[in-house]
């Protein structure tokens, strides 16, 4: 267990080897400042992390902020976070400002958490209802379905580290198979490391919600998995504070779903088309919509592994991993994870190949043999890894958006 421990510390934290392999045209570049954060996929700032930048080494605070100075431009940018034994590296970035996603498994040390017990009027027979925590602020909380004769149910809320408290409400929408019922929410406080918090919605008026529809046509190919998930996106808020309304799977090509007309608090619709093929591969998307609308969900075409061939042996860092373009514009996430010892690399990149440059170090030679396995991922619609790493301006999207996913293939490292 200790020379496994070792192994990975040296990999992830000890990158000096980076300092010569990320070259760069000197004629070509400017030197300038780079004061940037390190985020996981929840948004939330991951701290303590390792930042690189052509040789040099910063440490993001609480915050997951970081700054390093006389970086020539354009950059490539490594970030390593030792407890989930991580490495992402972003290619070619030429921004002061990036935001960067530490991708993967968050850390649980990064996050407050609170339970809240939620009691509300006992659900008729023939309804359902949902239940679900929002915020302005940055969080994470998965929404509750609530069925016929039940009363209370518990929510789990989780938030940065560097806020002792956060705000929002409780919200609860009520339906049954041909309308919605009824809309209530709770203003609630909470606070780490405090006893669960009671939301008792039951004596709130409850605003009566009118019913309209959404018509979904869904592509006539033949998928394993295909279907569409509705929200309702409360634009004021945060990303995370969507409502799941309904979800639609099978061999179906049209489809009707009933969704509220309208609700206290201003939203509008995001359906989440998806479909899987055999091989493991497949496509996410969000477009938004309003009430009363019809639409044609996008098909796209997930980016293929074209080499290494699987079960390749002996890879290292001049291993170039080359793959299809996949369908419309965006930035490839390559994936590389290995189970023994536990290890996650990504690549983040605008190009159709790259190296993992990590392979050329000793710990991968002299005999030592590490199984892989990688995959790639394209994010739309973004033009350049600038464009993916930019500081959002709003809460929440504001136009198409997909992601593309590959099937796996392995390889192995080391000699025999």
């Amino acid at each position: 267990m200790k020379n496994k421990t070792g192994f990975i510390i040296i990999l992830l934290i000890s990158l000096i080897p980076f300092k010569n392999i990320l070259s760069f045209d000197k004629s070509k570049q400017t030197s300038g400042y780079v004061g940037g954060r390190v985020i996981d996929e929840r948004n939330f700032p991951v701290p303590y992390a390792k930042v690189i930048i052509n040789g040099q080494e910063a440490e993001t605070d609480k915050a997951g902020k970081f700054k390093i100075l006389n970086v020539p431009f354009p950059y490539d940018v490594v970030i390593a976070e030792k407890v989930t034994a991580t490495a992402v590296v972003y290619k070619g970035l030429s921004i002061d400002n990036p935001e960067l996603i530490l991708f993967g498994k968050p850390n649980t040390r990064n996050a407050n958490s609170a339970v809240i017990n939620v009691t509300f009027p006992e659900i008729p027979t023939g309804s359902s209802a949902k239940i679900k925590f929002i915020s302005a602020d940055v969080f994470y909380s998965e929404d509750v379905e609530v069925f016929s004769g039940e009363r209370t149910k518990t929510l789990l809320v989780y938030w940065p580290h560097t806020k002792k408290n956060l705000n929002g409400n409780v919200v609860f929408l009520q339906k049954n198979n041909t309308k919605y019922e009824q809309y209530k929410d709770k203003v609630v406080s909470l606070y780490k490391n405090s006893i669960p918090f009671k939301a008792n919605i039951t004596e709130i008026s409850s605003n009566e919600t009118e019913t309209s529809e959404l018509i979904v046509y869904l592509p006539f190919k033949d998928y394993i998995v295909k279907g569409y998930s509705v929200f309702a996106d409360f634009q004021a808020y945060n990303r995370n504070s969507d409502i799941l309304l309904t979800k639609e799977e099978g061999n179906i090509f049209r489809t009707k779903s009933i969704i509220p007309s309208i609700l206290p608090i201003a939203y509008r619709l995001k359906v989440a088309g998806f479909a899987d093929y055999k091989d493991g591969s497949g496509f996410v998307n969000y477009t938004y919509s309003q009430p009363g609308a019809t639409l044609n969900l996008t098909v796209e075409t997930p980016p293929e592994p074209q080499t290494p061939t699987d079960k390749f042996l002996g890879a290292n860092g001049n291993t170039e991993f080359y793959y299809s373009l996949g369908s419309g514009t965006g930035i490839f996430v390559l994936q590389y994870h290995s189970f023994y010892p536990n290890m996650n690399f990504y690549v983040v990149t605008s190009e159709r190949s790259t190296n993992l440059y990590y392979l050329s170090r000793a710990e991968f030679k002299k005999g030592v043999s590490v199984e892989f396995k990688w995959s790639i991922k394209k994010y739309l619609t973004y033009f350049s890894v600038n464009d993916f790493v930019k500081p959002l301006e709003f809460n929440n999207d504001i136009g198409y958006k997909a992601v593309l996913y590959s099937f796996e293939r392995t390889f192995k490292t080391g000699y025999y």
